[in-house]
């Protein structure tokens, strides 16, 4: 039988190390919490190193005929990326729900042995905004400014809108450009093409102003959700010091 993951930084970057020894020493978390600790931990390094994979097997996949209604391995990859990406960001809020779970001694959180596939990173932000005890909190004040309304980082807004609209129109394949010396039948891998995604795969005609690019945009993805998850550890720690900045 296969074990259940360890407290550990898969990632170890610094912000991580930390905050994961933060929570290993926790006295409030009992042998039972620390486990649940070990598992929500060890998913959100799971998908984005799946997210990772896909990418990279994304870029060497072959780009598809441009004929209607075929079925991709190319598009099934951007979709996957995209939700394995969105996920990434869900199970980054699992964390942070456990910790403030057992910060709150009113329990205004979401258990974290209950239907935590229910829980995800709109759910938590949004519970952590509405309660006044944890709105001045430095991890409070970084959800607020870069993941909600005008102030949103470009590319969370990207990321969100895209894996949203996926769903249901997983049409992802819009404009192609290829290269030159392409032209002529031999086959081509993503990497060496220009694709764009549709602004809104569920509107048409479809339009490609915002410029969803997948070779500049999904990189972009990749690397601020590792920027992302670090600032966020380095706020739990904080918080789990006892400190606020």
């Amino acid at each position: 039988m296969r074990s259940l993951p360890e407290l550990r930084a898969w990632r170890g970057t610094r912000a991580e190390r930390a905050f994961v020894e933060r929570v290993r020493t926790w006295s409030v978390l009992d042998p039972e919490a620390q486990q649940g600790a070990a598992v929500a931990h060890w998913s959100t390094c799971w998908f984005q190193r799946a997210a990772l994979d896909v990418y990279l097997e994304l870029l060497d996949t072959e780009v598809p005929a441009p004929e209607v209604g075929t079925f991709s391995a190319l598009e099934q990859k951007m979709w996957s990326f995209l939700q394995l990406a969105k996920a990434a960001l869900d199970a980054l809020a699992r964390e942070i729900n456990l910790v403030y779970w057992h910060l709150d001694p009113r329990r205004r959180f979401f258990d974290p042995t209950g239907r935590t596939r229910w829980v995800t990173f709109y759910t938590v932000r949004e519970r952590l905004l509405s309660l006044e005890d944890f709105r001045d909190d430095s991890l409070a004040r970084l959800l607020q400014a870069r993941t909600r309304a005008e102030t949103a980082d470009p590319i969370y807004r990207d990321l969100s809108h895209l894996a949203a609209a996926s769903l249901t129109a997983p049409q992802l394949i819009g404009h192609l450009e290829l290269p030159a010396s392409k032209r002529s039948g031999a086959a081509l891998r993503a990497s060496e093409a220009r694709i764009l995604i549709p602004d809104d795969p569920r509107q048409w005609p479809f339009t490609y102003e915002r410029g969803f690019e997948v070779g500049s945009l999904f990189p972009a993805i990749l690397r601020w959700l590792e920027l992302f998850t670090d600032e966020v550890y380095d706020k739990l720690d904080l918080r789990l010091r006892g400190e606020a900045r």
